[in-house]
Parts: structure tokens; sequence; C-alpha cells
């Protein structure tokens, strides 16, 4: 089951992809793997066939295309960033933050989302709150 099906959301507007030139990406450069082998088809570009219609207003990201009416908070870090465009495809109103400022967002009087994520990779799970 997908996670879009998990949480009751529209499926992904359709998409194909692309090979895209060659990204050295977070875990090649935390591994420390000067001489990793990359080559083209290792990373890819998405291609909407109907584009997301994207505008940012203070921080929030808003797409009058969305596939959602849901508005969602994403604490995370760079990996997060790889989530982005399938996360503003999806709802009509996107704020992303570094995962440790969950207290903070959620003390602050922006209004709060209808779904919150927490993207965050295995090395940080012993930090985690």
């Amino acid at each position: 089951m997908s996670f879009s099906e998990r949480a009751g959301l529209p499926a992904l507007p359709s998409l194909s992809f692309d090979a895209a030139p060659v990204h050295r990406g977070d875990l090649v450069n935390i591994g420390g793997y000067n001489s990793f082998p990359l080559s083209v088809g290792d990373n890819f570009e998405v291609h909407w066939h109907v584009p997301p219609s994207l505008r940012e207003e203070d921080g929030l990201i808003v797409n009058t295309h969305a596939t959602s009416d849901k508005t969602v908070w994403v604490f995370g870090d760079s990996f997060a960033e790889g989530l982005r465009p399938y996360i503003s495809a999806t709802f009509k109103a996107t704020r992303s933050f570094g995962h440790k400022e969950f207290a903070t967002a959620m003390s602050s009087q922006v209004p709060k989302p209808d779904v919150i994520l927490w993207v965050i990779v295995e090395r940080d799970f012993a930090e985690a709150d």
C-alpha cells in the first residue's frame, strides 16, 4: 500500500522520469566515498504531464493544481528535499522545517497543517525527541 493510499490522499498526477546528470548526493558525501562510481541513470528528472502550479508566499509553497486540498508541514533534513516535488504536487500548501525546529514551529502562531510529515534518516533516530 502506498503512502498516499494509507494517508487517504489522491494519487500523484501523471509523471515520467528521464536520466539526469550525475549527482553525488548526501550518502556518498557523508560516507566519504571520494571515488564512488557514479553514472548517468543514477539520478533522474521528474517530468509532470500537467506541472504543479507552485508559488511561494512567506515560506509556504502553494500549489493551485494540487491533488489534495490538505496542507502539510514537513520536518526533515536534506533527504526531505528529494521528496519536495512529490509533496508539493500533492498538497495545496507545504511548509518545510529542519527536524530540530519542531517545538518552535508547533508553538508558533502560524496556522497548523492538516498533516505533519517527519522525514528522518536512521542516523538521527537516537536524537529524535
